[in-house]
């Protein structure tokens, strides 16, 4: 099963996929649970939200034009904003240990539910150096750079080894 997602032509699915649970999950933990997030926290969405575009692109490039030079570069290419990914969830994983400094702040405002009253205010954001969750020790950062470094992994295991043939998801 998992080698006939580690494919050229599958991949894309697959992170794709991937990408939205992981935006919808920290959706869901901001708006169900308000873990609200700071602006370190919402550096690190700007990964998901590249490699979901990313693979919209590689889908419709693939569909149209079928080169596995194209799945290639667009595998490397996702690889490389989960990379960018890690990277910053491993810099707010220092922070949040007190490891680095930084000049994130906080701004406070309760929800009103009226989307128009909201858009005009300031999006409600946590402190970068106070994890809004914690368990045994470990934060949503610190998950997240796990996460990110394996995607990037398998990311750049696809580009390099992935084979090309196989069946299409449908």
């Amino acid at each position: 099963m998992i080698k006939n997602v580690l494919t050229l032509r599958n991949w894309p699915y697959a992170a794709l996929a991937i990408s939205a649970v992981m935006l919808a999950a920290a959706h869901l933990f901001e708006r169900v649970w308000r873990l609200y997030p700071c602006p370190l926290c919402l550096q690190q969405r700007d990964a998901y939200w590249t490699a979901l575009a990313l693979s919209v692109v590689a889908i419709i490039a693939d569909k149209t034009l079928g080169h596995s030079a194209i799945n290639k570069v667009t595998a490397i290419l996702i690889g490389l904003a989960f990379f960018a990914g890690a990277g910053v969830a491993i810099y707010h994983s220092g922070v949040e240990l007190g490891l680095i400094a930084s000049s994130c702040g906080s701004v406070d405002f309760e929800p009103t539910g009226n989307l128009l009253d909201e858009l005009s205010k300031p999006m409600i954001v946590g402190q970068c150096d106070e994890p809004a969750w914690k368990m045994l020790g470990v934060t949503m950062a610190n998950i997240n750079a796990l996460a990110s470094l394996a995607l990037s992994g398998l990311s750049f295991y696809v580009a390099t080894r992935g084979k090309t043939a196989s069946a299409k998801i449908a």
